[in-house]
């Protein structure tokens, strides 16, 4: 019990739970720093070998295709929401592999996937459909013209997590549940916006 409340187990679930909400942003871009950082060994994020690829060259490239391509798409009309489509699965499925990633090997391996699931899965997942359910808004509203504000926002949000989940990662995580608290009350309003449009 001791072992699972030490900082050596602390801190990888601190600095898992704010890339998982950066992912739920941007799928790939946190993914891609991670993959970076690992590799250019500017920090040691203790991944186990079963995930050492993530900081090969060819991953940290793909990823940054990726990264890049996702970060340009959201700045398209049309497509932007083509890909909010497929975000939101996306987003859940990255926010469960990057919280695996990072968690510690002291961790029993049914129990580590349970909690990536749930709270990378989870998280994620649900910032992740609240962008989306912003973005449609803006789209009915605006015709398409503040997705622009979204995006960046998004993106902004994205980078800031990141860095602050692995420099600073217990401010991060109280900034993380500010986030989905403000992330409850904006999916609850737009929903119902959402809704009254549609019925007028």
């Amino acid at each position: 019990m001791n072992e699972l409340l030490s900082t050596n187990f602390l801190l990888p679930i601190l600095i898992g739970i704010g890339l998982v909400a950066a992912t739920g942003f941007r799928i790939f871009l946190p993914l891609f720093i991670v993959s970076l950082l690992t590799d250019s060994g500017s920090i040691d994020l203790n991944i186990s070998d079963n995930w050492s690829w993530i900081g090969t060259d060819t991953t940290m490239m793909i990823l940054g295709l990726l990264a890049a391509v996702e970060i340009v798409v959201y700045y398209i009309p049309i497509l932007d929401n083509f890909l909010d489509k497929l975000s939101v699965p996306l987003a859940a499925i990255a926010g469960i592999f990057i919280f695996k990633i990072v968690l510690p090997e002291v961790i029993n391996e049914y129990l580590s996937w349970v909690l990536a699931i749930v709270i990378g899965g989870g998280v994620s997942f649900f910032i992740s459909a609240t962008m989306t359910a912003a973005r449609d808004v803006s789209t009915i509203t605006t015709r398409g013209e503040g997705n622009f504000v979204i995006s960046t926002v998004e993106t902004l949000c994205s980078v800031i997590l990141i860095f602050m989940s692995i420099y600073l990662p217990v401010l991060c995580f109280f900034f993380v549940l500010f986030i989905l608290y403000s992330c409850y009350y904006a999916y609850s309003h737009v929903s119902k916006r959402k809704n009254n449009i549609l019925l007028h």
